[in-house]
């Protein structure tokens, strides 16, 4: 989930750089025009997250039905006045892992309200016209993880510009998630088994603080994750434990590893000498 709001964050980025790119080489009068034409694609811009993330969550549960249901339908659209394009769709069964359905997926074209399901009808043949998703919208985005891609025209960006608006989006990320974490994770008593024993998970602000300063190859999705980390060290593989040799105030060092994407990134805990347990960083490898 975090993935594709990090995808939607960057999407709506780019596009006011966009907008304020075109404003400023046009002729002022031009503003409130220029505003006006884009605020129009909100409403399909809106309608196309909410389908895709329905889309790629829909696929999700797929996966776990498919030794029951291996095939999917496509159902015809909700809209009353359908577009002709996915029409051609409508009732083709194929396997779950068919290649037809990596670019063909309801919502890859803007205000699709079309639908599929799981079946274990039989096979139909692949339509033989194939429809383009939309610039923008290839892929499917349970695989891709995006909602929208940089193929879109809103990423067509100069290289300064693109330079600024990561920057920015990083920036706009880490400091969300900062005070999220900071209201979070200090107001909450936590606590962690450990070796059958029940321990206080204590959460500094100066700690906290540390987390974000951790470097990771998906430096934005690392500081999104902060915030529930209570939840993900519960679930994360216990991978090593460290006696303390250089602090006379910590018994021991506890290293936790959970993935972010395909990458690992590992939860480092510090036990102090009252049993106490503190994160302290989270680093893309074990010292």
């Amino acid at each position: 989930m975090q993935q594709y709001k990090l995808n939607t964050a960057n999407f709506a980025a780019y596009k006011s750089y966009k907008v304020t790119d075109e404003i400023k080489a046009a002729d002022p009068k031009l503003a409130r025009q220029i505003i006006n034409k884009y605020n129009r694609f909100q409403a399909a811009e809106y309608n196309t997250v909410v389908s895709r993330s329905r889309t790629a969550k829909q696929f999700d549960t797929f996966q776990q039905e498919k030794h029951l249901y291996p095939n999917l339908t496509w159902l015809r659209t909700r809209s009353a006045n359908p577009r002709e394009l996915h029409l051609s769709y409508v009732g083709i069964s194929l396997p779950i892992n068919d290649p037809f359905w990596t670019e063909n997926q309801p919502g890859n074209l803007w205000n699709c309200k079309c639908d599929w399901k799981t079946t274990d009808a039989e096979v139909t043949p692949v339509p033989d016209k194939i429809i383009k998703p939309a610039r923008g919208l290839e892929g499917n985005p349970y695989e891709t993880g995006e909602l929208f891609t940089n193929k879109h025209p809103y990423f067509k960006v100069s290289e300064e510009t693109a330079s600024a608006v990561d920057k920015f989006i990083v920036k706009q990320i880490r400091d969300e998630n900062t005070k999220a974490a900071l209201t979070e994770l200090r107001k909450n008593d936590y606590t962690l088994k450990l070796e059958n024993k029940v321990h206080p998970l204590v959460f500094s602000r100066d700690a906290i603080k540390h987390l974000f300063h951790n470097t990771h190859t998906y430096q934005s999705l690392k500081d999104m994750s902060i915030p529930y980390l209570p939840e993900i060290i519960k679930i994360a593989e216990m991978v090593k434990i460290k006696p303390a040799v250089d602090n006379p105030m910590v018994k021991r060092y506890i290293y936790y590893k959970y993935d972010i994407l395909d990458k690992p990134a590992f939860i480092n805990v510090r036990e102090s000498i009252n049993g106490d347990l503190t994160i302290y960083s989270i680093t893309p490898s074990i010292k």
